[in-house]
This record gives structure tokens, C-alpha cells and sequence, in this order.
């Protein structure tokens, strides 16, 4: 299987990349926000207020802000840490 392996922390995704992922999610933006890390928690923001436009913004200045890992085939996105969802997906 070729895949294709991305830094995010490294290299941020911007908000095309970060909208067309939660499209393929069906998840908005924002959904895509853990409210339970480290960086979000010192962040103090009420993950119930963030729109669209302002979890773009966040997850591209602060990645680490965002679940993770993320693993998409284009057509499905898994957004955490889901080994039976990954096996599914390239079965």
C-alpha cells in the first residue's frame, strides 16, 4: 500500500486541507478540536463557542490542538488513534 505519511506539527494543514478532511469526515471543523489536550486546555477556550472559521485558525496556529492522528484513504477519514478503523479502511 502506498501512503503517504505528513508531520502536522511540522508541517500545519491549511484551511482547504483542513476543510476538505472534515468533509470526507462529515465532521465540522470544529469537531475536530480536542478540547482534553494539553494545548487546548492552556488555550482556555470553550470549545462550545469555536466556529468553522476560528478551529481553521487555531488547529493551523496551534496543530497540536487537534485529535490525532488523522488517516484517510480520500474517500473515508479516521480521526484518532482507531487500529480496527485503519485495518478496515485498507482492507
Amino acid at each position: 500500500m502506498d501512503y503517504q505519511y505528513r508531520n502536522i506539527l511540522k508541517q500545519p494543514l491549511d484551511a482547504k486541507e483542513l476543510n476538505e478532511l472534515a468533509s470526507i469526515g462529515g465532521l465540522a471543523v470544529e469537531e475536530m478540536l480536542n478540547p482534553k489536550s494539553m494545548g487546548f486546555k492552556k488555550l482556555g477556550l470553550d470549545v462550545g463557542n469555536i466556529g468553522s472559521e476560528e478551529a481553521v485558525s487555531l488547529i493551523n496556529e496551534n496543530p497540536k490542538i487537534m485529535h490525532r492522528p488523522l488517516f484517510t484513504d480520500g474517500r473515508k477519514l479516521v480521526v484518532g488513534f482507531y487500529p480496527d478503523q485503519y485495518a478496515e479502511m485498507i482492507k
